[in-house]
């Protein structure tokens, strides 16, 4: 089976020990202009209830979701499966093929790093 015309991609981010928060997983949504830039793709209340962008949104709305795990490795682990379940992002939209994703964890820092095709 070959991959002519499909492109793998990787999208690695930073996020510090001690500082989850409602942005941690902004930077990884905004490599898809749908959340990012393009407002025609936001939530119709995106930008009345006062966030920047859908990006901002959905880092904000799985933060809070997962706000109540005690273990910082386990509550970011949980955020970033939730993304593979947010609508037209990479596991739901018809633009992405297979993805996989790994959180490196350092002395002071943990590292994203999701490898996907499109």
């Amino acid at each position: 089976m070959s991959n002519h015309g499909r492109e793998t991609s990787l999208i690695i981010c930073r996020v510090d020990k001690g500082g989850i928060n409602e942005n941690s997983l902004q930077e990884i949504l905004e490599h898809d202009s749908d959340f990012g830039e393009n407002e025609e793709y936001f939530r119709e209340d995106t930008l009345k209830l006062g966030f920047k962008n859908e990006a901002e949104r959905v880092s904000t709305e799985l933060f809070k979701k997962h706000k109540k795990v005690d273990d910082e490795a386990e509550q970011l682990q949980a955020m970033v499966q939730d993304l593979f379940i947010v609508d037209n992002f990479i596991g739901q939209s018809g633009h992405y093929g297979s993805h996989k994703f790994e959180i490196i964890e350092t002395d002071f820092e943990f590292i994203v790093v999701i490898a996907y095709v499109s």
